[in-house]
Formats: C-alpha cells, sequence, structure tokens
C-alpha cells in the first residue's frame, strides 16, 4: 500500500489526510470483520 494515491488525492494537503486515514480505518476495519 502506497501513502500517495493520485487517484484519490485532489490536492496533497491537510484536507486529504484525514481523510485517507478514515478511508483507510474503514477498510481495514471491515477487512477485518
Amino acid at each position: 500500500m502506497s501513502e500517495q494515491e493520485p487517484r484519490e488525492l485532489p490536492e496533497p494537503g491537510p484536507p486529504s489526510a484525514p481523510q485517507g486515514r478514515v478511508l483507510a480505518a474503514v477498510a481495514a476495519g471491515g477487512a477485518l470483520g
């Protein structure tokens, strides 16, 4: 997994950082069950 995904990072800044963390958390939670 790469921290830089141009397909879901409109602009490399603070607003996209937390969003990525949330998405990662949700994905991890869903994968774990």
